[in-house]
Order: structure tokens, then sequence, then C-alpha cells
């Protein structure tokens, strides 16, 4: 019966975000939110200056207006003026009523002396800038019906000016003026976020994400060469982490490479000194009869000595060449994988006439290897197929080449038609000095082969089939795929071996 799971449980909810826009994935994510704030803040620090400055000069032009009112009303004869004098006079100045203070005493020129509403006091003698910033900010969010008092400095030797007038036209001045300013901030603000977002992304985060990416590549591939990390021009805090990545990981790759070896060392000690106690065994019998007279078995007993003497002295330094062995790392570069196969065929082949090498349906690929590498691999899988039908006893033999392409990467088939892999040495058979699938054989050639193989970003792997006969999958990095070539005809290719 099928149980209902919770949604959150098989699944995690997606982000509003993407992937390198999220601010909680994502580096440039959080820089890009960062920066937006902080370019709003200092936008918000600059209005509130801005905003003030404007209503100072919006009081101020209103004060002039109203001064102007006020030497009018002087003018006139008994400081007299008609009724709608005075109106237009106090619509210009937009007040209610100004006042003139002369000598201590304050004098009504224009409006009436009874305020409708309560009011706020602005003078401009004694106000500082903190304070009038506040009170800026006090006028926009005030309730409607409010009036303000505002006095000037004065309008003659020891004579000041006042005036009455509401705060509802200051407050919707402000708040288009706040709709202007707010216009032009978003848009200063989205040009200089996007500027230091992009300076700031090319010089920090895109380094970091390019560091961060050679430390997941190394992580899951600490044996492919490829995924080292350059050696940095940059003389920064950046440039000196990549170069110590680099370090690191050159020092990891080598020590897990050691440590490999070292291990296989380890396990193969017990087989070595039993191999090497059986031989030097013989050799000291035989050596005894060589010691004794003129026995007609001396003849007979030499070569068996020789022989036994050769198969220790090639095993413990097969051993001893593998354990302290560290190959450099690969020079990669565009490498003709026919050409490749030719000459490693000449020379794997040239102590075996009768087997003959085929080509079937090779394009003409171009892979991403180390020319000598490849060369080594190709050598010890045809050397070795070569080895295996001969000791099969059979006259003739075949290895079939085939190579076909798949996401980037070319694939290599080799297949013979020997007697195969045995079935007791599959399992370890790229193990280090595990059962040969030959006799006198070390175990080694497969295990470097394959170490080769993934040092240059490939694998090397065995191919079970029906047939008779045994099959490896070399695949490597495609460099150029020549798309338009056709596929070439089967060849035959035997080095050494006439015409027949």
């Amino acid at each position: 019966m099928a149980t209902n799971v919770p949604e959150s449980a098989d699944r995690k909810p997606k982000s509003r975000w993407p992937a390198f826009l999220s601010p909680r994935r994502s580096l440039s994510g959080r820089l890009l939110l960062v920066t937006i704030l902080c370019v709003m803040l200092v936008e918000a620090l600059i209005f509130i200056p801005s905003a003030a400055r404007f209503r100072m000069e919006w009081l101020r032009e209103r004060l002039n207006n109203a001064q102007i009112a006020a030497l009018a009303v002087q003018a006139a004869p008994g400081m007299r003026v008609t009724g709608d004098l005075a109106a237009q006079l106090l619509d210009r100045a937009g007040a209610v009523a100004v006042y003139v203070n002369h000598d201590g005493k304050r004098e009504l020129l224009l409006g009436s002396a009874m305020i409708p509403g309560p009011a706020s006091v602005v003078d401009f003698r004694t106000m500082s800038a903190p304070a009038y910033w506040f009170d800026t900010i006090g006028c926009l969010t005030a309730p409607k019906g409010r009036f303000m008092r505002v006095v000037d400095t004065p309008m003659g030797e020891g004579d000041l000016l006042e005036m009455v007038l509401p705060q509802h036209p200051l407050q919707e001045a402000l708040r288009a003026y706040a709709c202007q300013v707010l216009a032009s901030s978003l848009l200063i603000s989205a040009f200089t976020g996007a500027l230091v977002y992009l300076a700031l992304w090319l010089g920090v985060v895109r380094p970091i994400l390019h560091l961060s990416s050679h430390i997941e590549k190394f992580r899951d591939a600490p044996q492919d060469a490829t995924a080292l990390i350059p050696q940095s021009r940059r003389k920064d805090e950046i440039g000196r982490a990549e170069n110590a990545l680099a370090d690191m990981e050159s020092q990891v790759r080598s020590s897990l490479q050691s440590k490999e070896r070292l291990a296989a060392l380890g396990g193969a000690v017990a087989r070595i000194s039993h191999d090497l106690r059986n031989s030097l065994s013989t050799a000291q019998v035989v050596s005894e009869r060589l010691s004794e007279s003129d026995d007609p078995k001396v003849r007979q007993s030499a070569p068996r000595l020789e022989r036994a003497l050769q198969r220790a002295i090639g095993l413990a330094e097969n051993t001893l060449s593998y354990g302290r062995a560290e190959e450099p790392a690969p020079k990669l570069q565009s490498v003709d994988l026919r050409a490749a196969i030719e000459d490693a065929a000449a020379e794997a082949l040239a102590q075996y006439p009768a087997v003959r090498i085929e080509f079937d349906a090779l394009h003409a690929w171009q892979v991403n290897a180390d020319r000598e590498n490849l060369h080594r691999i190709l050598v010890n899988l045809m050397r070795n197929s070569a080895q295996a039908i001969e000791q099969s006893g059979r006259k003739t033999g075949r290895i079939a080449v085939h190579a076909i392409s798949n996401n980037g990467d070319v694939s290599v088939s080799l297949t013979d038609d020997g007697p195969g892999v045995p079935q007791r040495v599959k399992a370890n058979l790229f193990a280090p000095f595990s059962a040969s699938t030959r006799n006198g054989g070390s175990g080694l050639g497969l295990a470097i082969a394959r170490e080769l193989a993934r040092a240059m970003g490939g694998e090397l792997e065995y191919v079970e089939q029906t047939p008779p006969g045994a099959r490896f999958d070399l695949r490597l990095r495609a460099s150029v795929a020549l798309q338009s070539a056709k596929p070439a005809q089967a060849a035959v290719f035997a080095p050494d071996m006439p015409k027949m």
C-alpha cells in the first residue's frame, strides 16, 4: 500500500530567486542585496537635507512676498489699504496674517489676529540644521488643519517680520518634491548599484566562484590532473589563495598516489615474499648440484637457474619501481587518434607478426591527451592481447579497434579474439600485483594504464562480452571532432608482417 508523504518531505520549496542571485545560496546575491540597501540608505540620508532645503526655500519665497505686502501697507496713507488689495497681498504671500515687530511691539499689518488652528513656530534666526531636518519630517507627517508662524530676519534695524500661513500647501509641495527625488534616486541608485555590483563581481565574486569551482572539481576527481587549478598571476589575497590552493592540490594528489601505491605494496608483500622464496629455493637447489661434481644434469640445470633468478629479479624490480614512481602531470594536447593507434601497433606487435590489427570504421578523431601517456596505454593493451593470443597456442590472431563519440568524449574499444580474461582475475584486474592474465606477468601493466588514463581525465574499463576474447574501452576527452569527415573504411594493419 502506498503511503502519503508530505510534500515538504519529498522536495524543498522552490526559491523565488535565481540560483546566482539567491541571498541564501549565492555570494553574488548577498552582494547585490547589500549594494541595494547601502545605496538606498545613502539616498535616504541625502533626501532629508535636500527636503529641508526645499522647505526653507519655499518658506523664504513666501516671506519675501509677505515683506513686499508689509512694505505696501506701510507706504499706504495711514497704513491702510483696501480690502481687495489686502486679500491680493495675502494670497500672493500664501498667508492668513502678516505682523511686524518694532521695538518689541507686535503689530498686525494684514489679515486676522485669530488663528483658526494650532500653529508651530519656525524661527530662522535660532533654528539649527538638525532641528530643521526634524521639523521637515514632522511637516510631512503632520495632520491637516495645522498652521505655521514663521519669523524672518529683521526688515530693518530692530524690525522683525512674522507671518502665519497654513501648513497643508507646504505638505503638498514637499510630497511632490519627494516623489521627484524618489524617482531620480531610484534611477541613480539602480545605475550606481549596477556599477558597484559589476565592479565587485568582476574583482571579487567571479575569482571566488572560479576558486570554489576548482575546489569542487578537485574534490570530485582528485586524481585528474586537469582538475588542478593553475598558478595565478594576481598579487592580491585572491591570487595568494589560488596559488596556495594549487600547491595544496599538487601535494594532495601526490600524497594520494603515494598512499595508494604504498597500500598496494603492503598488500603485495606476502605474495612477493612467497614467490621470491620459491624462486630462490629452486636456484639454491640447482646451485648445489652445480657445486658437487661433473654431473650430466648440469647443462640442464643451468638454464633453470637462470630463469628462476630472472623471475625473482624482475618481480623485485617491478615492485620497487612502482612503489617509488611518481608520474609527472600529463601535457595535454590535441592528438590524432588514428596515428597514435598505428604508432602503438607498430611497437606492440613488432614481435607478434601473426597478430593483425583492424580499424573498424575509425573516424578522424582528435583527442585531448598526453601523446606519450596515450602511447604507453595503447602499447600495453595491444601487447597484452598479442601475448594472450600467442600463449593460447593459436597461429594467428586479430585485434579490432573501434571508436565512437558520446557527449564530448571519444570511446576507443580494443577487442581481441584470444582466450579472454579468466573469471578469477576479473575482480582484481586493475589492482597492482594482482593475478596477471598471462604467465610471468607482474600485474602492473593494467594498473598503470588506468592511472595514466585517469590523469588525462579519461577512464579505462574492461567490458564483458559473450564471444571469446577480451575487450577494453579507453574513454578520452574529444579535442576536435571532424564532424564533416566520413568514416574511414575498415582497414587491416600488421606491422612488420609480409603481405599474404
